[in-house]
């Protein structure tokens, strides 16, 4: 799969498993590697609030809730 295929975050429903390709902004990236978070990495996605926002997902143990702007800067692969 190339890079224009990958889905954003933001677009992925609940209950579904992803594996994070890119983050495109770079205190996201960051935020994220501070909770452990990195490319290549699995997660899933717990919960979708109702108008969108936030999202919460679950990884390595923890769940964390992220903004659905900031998930739009999150390109995933389906798993």
């Amino acid at each position: 799969m190339n890079n224009a295929e990958y889905l954003k975050l933001s677009n992925i429903g609940e209950g579904k498993k992803v594996l994070i390709k890119d983050i495109k902004d770079v205190q996201l990236k960051t935020f994220f590697a501070q909770l452990g978070i990195f490319v290549g990495q699995e997660v899933y996605v717990s919960k979708i609030a109702p108008f969108g926002s936030p999202i919460a997902l679950n990884t390595v143990g923890i769940e964390i809730a992220v903004r659905k702007e900031d998930a739009e800067m999150v390109e995933v692969e389906l798993v």
